[in-house]
């Protein structure tokens, strides 16, 4: 079992008129467990906040995903993930909530 707990500040671009770049606050904790030697899960949760530089618009974005790798032989993989997304923002209209199904075949040589 591992833990991984991560703290990421960046400054990016922006095609918003009137913001020159937007400054990204990033958190998040991950934990991985091997069941098996062929069985893998993933807990992740990460939190971010955007603050548009030159507007007051400020964007809280979340994620929490739940994964599953079983390892079928040496080289391949399957995974499965199942992710759930949201954003709140100041700004009104600009809200939404996802929820993100993934499977994947991962070939590895």
């Amino acid at each position: 079992t591992t833990f991984k707990l991560t703290a990421v500040t960046s400054a990016n671009e922006s095609t918003l008129a009137g913001v020159s770049g937007v400054l990204t606050h990033e958190v998040g904790v991950e934990v991985d467990h091997a069941f098996r030697t062929w069985l893998d899960a993933t807990l992740k949760f990460t939190g971010d906040r955007d603050a548009y530089v030159g507007q007051p618009r400020l964007d809280d974005r979340y994620a929490a995903s739940a994964a599953l790798t079983y390892k079928l032989t040496r080289d391949l993989q399957l995974k499965g993930e199942l992710r759930r997304e949201w954003l709140t923002s100041n700004i009104p209209a600009n809200n939404y909530q996802a929820y993100v199904a993934m499977l994947g075949v991962r070939l590895q040589r």
